[in-house]
């Protein structure tokens, strides 16, 4: 029985480790004819986010941070969709509040996805623990996802066109 990817999850924190895998996601999505989904799930609170991101100013009231926030979410889709080569590609993007690691697995179910494709952090020699070398939110997706999980690594970037999209392949779970 084989199975067909119609529908891919690429999550996002708008990291370079999450620009590679949605890069990934878009070629594989490309090859497949599969219809791509960008989720950004933010777990700081409206007023953290805004501090962390230097919007916040003392005369801002709850509505403007969180318009601030809205479109600085939405300019950062937008510049990530102008580096993809997308033509002839659906996408969708969603930011959602909430903890990362329920909220893609969440939308996974939602979407009825096919294929997660997720980054992956670097790995350094005192990186010895799963989840401090591949990020706690990549490995609870790994365990968790309602389909099988392609972990991307970061030097998986900008692999030249001959090479075979298998060689971007850091782990599948099934």
């Amino acid at each position: 029985m084989s199975m067909r990817i119609q529908t891919i999850l690429v999550p996002t924190d708008f990291s370079k480790n999450a620009h590679v895998a949605v890069e990934k996601g878009c070629e594989l999505a490309q090859q497949l004819g599969a219809k791509l989904y960008l989720l950004h799930a933010q777990d700081e609170s409206t007023l953290r986010t805004a501090i962390k991101e230097e919007l916040f100013d003392g005369d801002a009231t709850d509505e403007l941070l969180q318009a601030r926030v809205k479109n600085m979410v939405e300019a950062r889709f937008s510049e990530l969709l102008t580096t993809l080569n997308h033509t002839d590609l659906q996408i969708q993007s969603l930011s959602l509040r909430g903890d990362p690691k329920f909220l893609i697995t969440q939308y996974a179910n939602e979407i009825n996805a096919d294929l997660v494709v997720i980054g992956m952090r670097g790995v350094t020699a005192a990186s010895r623990i799963v989840s401090a070398v591949i990020g706690s939110v990549t490995e609870y997706g790994m365990r968790s996802s309602p389909c099988p999980t392609l972990v991307v690594r970061l030097d998986h970037e900008r692999r030249p066109k001959q090479q075979p999209i298998a060689s971007g392949v850091g782990a599948l779970n099934t």
